[in-house]
């Protein structure tokens, strides 16, 4: 016997998705190879087995099949080990730095050399389906993502990149994924897991691309076949939460089962319960649930900002300093040094604002949405020269916080009303957002406000 040794990833969406990674990695869940037999024996009890096993050489291919959820998962590196067991380079080798150099062009033929050998391979569909996209061709990426997620329905990158190429052009994308799956379903190859992780799916994609009727249109279809569960659920409260019915979001929200409350829940009903009834609401909410979970950063960051926005700036600064010093790694003290320069812009303290925000310009870690908050309060630069066209249309309404503080409240307004046209932000956020909230008391506020479709 040979042990090998795999990482398994669980991510936990309605249901738990399960991810096996490359084989010899030093830490992970061990299992046995027995090379005689081409099977494998599982070593600890874990909620699937393999169903299919090819052993060719040195390399054996692995489809998981969860036994309880029924549903498979694709094996991305199965055309690597099937390329080096017949003696040939792995076409997609380099992807990794091709990524890198944005070399769509060669990522996109190298994929499709590999697919001529290997059909449906997914991870050369996933690359030749990424590498199209990130060139603009939308159609042959979304023609390679939905038919890599129609076949596997629970994965997690397949979701992704559609999600990505949908934002771009939800007509194209959304209905098509739709077609696939009706016939894979027609086929008699859909599992009823795989069919309700699909549906959600498509209700997530019309909630990007800020149509809630159109998800709401989804969840009725379950709620007609008696689907009940906490992924239903959220996209329902969502769908209302755009269309501005907060107290209707709220009240979904609240329908999930006590056992199914965990920190995620807790900490989105924070925002609902703020959005609805107001900060000291929220606050009081928090503080309850920070006694028995008193490390949750998510529900901290809330208290910090709602302390913030009522004006206890004292205590919101605290709540970002004991942040900040708790932060393990350096792109999450960058947040909260940016988090910190807002308070201390907001408390008047001019001085430590600039102290915090120099620290994120001076930072080569910073993101795009720290060195533009830095940038705004520190009047640092011509926001029309440093913002895109391509940028606002994936976020007005963070674009227009920034036009806001840099003040140019004009075109904050018009980028706040296109954010509410496409459902990408919501009336009842904005009182609450440190860089929109004072767009409120403008006298063409209102016009913004019409460009909201209930």
């Amino acid at each position: 016997m040979k042990k090998l040794f795999y990482t398994l990833a669980i991510l936990f969406s309605s249901a738990v998705t399960l991810t096996a990674l490359n084989a010899h990695i030093d830490s992970g869940i061990p299992v046995e190879v027995d090379e005689d037999e081409d099977t494998i024996v599982v070593v600890e009890d874990l909620p699937f087995t393999v169903v299919e096993i090819v052993d060719d050489s040195d390399s054996v291919y692995w489809d998981y099949e969860d036994e309880d959820l029924g549903y498979r998962q694709p094996c991305y590196s199965c055309s690597s080990d099937y390329f080096d067991s017949i003696g040939q380079p792995f076409p997609l080798r380099d992807y990794e730095t091709l990524m890198a150099q944005e070399d769509f062009a060669t990522l996109a033929m190298k994929a499709d050399s590999v697919l001529t050998v290997l059909p449906g391979d997914p991870f050369a569909l996933y690359m030749s389906g990424y590498a199209d996209a990130m060139m603009g061709n939308l159609v042959e990426g979304a023609l390679a993502a939905t038919s890599l997620l129609s076949s596997y329905p629970m994965d997690y990158s397949a979701r992704d990149l559609v999600a990505y190429i949908a934002a771009q052009n939800p007509d194209l994308t959304i209905p098509l994924l739709a077609t696939l799956g009706e016939g894979r379903k027609a086929l008699g190859i859909y599992t009823p897991v795989e069919e309700e992780f699909h549906r959600q799916t498509l209700a997530n994609l019309w909630l990007n691309a800020g149509e809630p009727d159109r998800a709401l249109e989804i969840v009725a279809q379950a709620d007609s076949i008696g689907i009940e569960i906490p992924g239903w659920i959220q996209i329902k409260a969502v769908a209302f939460a755009d269309k501005g019915d907060s107290e209707k979001a709220l009240e979904i929200i609240s329908t999930v089962e006590e056992e199914d409350r965990d920190l995620v829940w807790m900490e989105n009903y924070a925002i609902y319960l703020r959005n609805a009834r107001g900060i000291e609401a929220s606050n009081e909410y928090i503080e309850e649930v920070l006694k028995e979970y008193p490390y949750d950063e998510q529900l901290k960051e809330t208290y910090g900002l709602n302390l913030a926005l009522k004006g206890d700036y004292g205590r919101a600064l605290e709540v970002f300093r004991q942040l900040r010093a708790e932060a393990e790694n350096e792109n999450d003290q960058l947040f909260y040094d940016m988090r910190l320069g807002m308070v201390y812009s907001m408390a008047g303290k001019k001085i430590e604002a600039g102290q915090q925000f120099s620290i994120i310009l001076s930072d080569p870690e910073a993101t795009e949405t720290e060195i533009m908050v830095a940038k705004a309060y520190s009047h640092i630069g011509n926001p029309d020269e440093l913002i895109t066209e391509e940028m606002i249309a994936e976020r007005p309404a963070f674009y227009a916080g920034i036009y806001n503080v840099y003040g140019n409240q004009e075109k904050a307004l018009d980028l706040l009303g296109r954010a509410y046209e496409t459902y990408t932000w919501r009336p009842d956020a904005t009182q609450y957002d440190i860089n929109l909230r004072s767009l409120l008391k403008h006298p063409e506020y209102p016009k913004a406000l019409a460009r909201f479709r209930k």
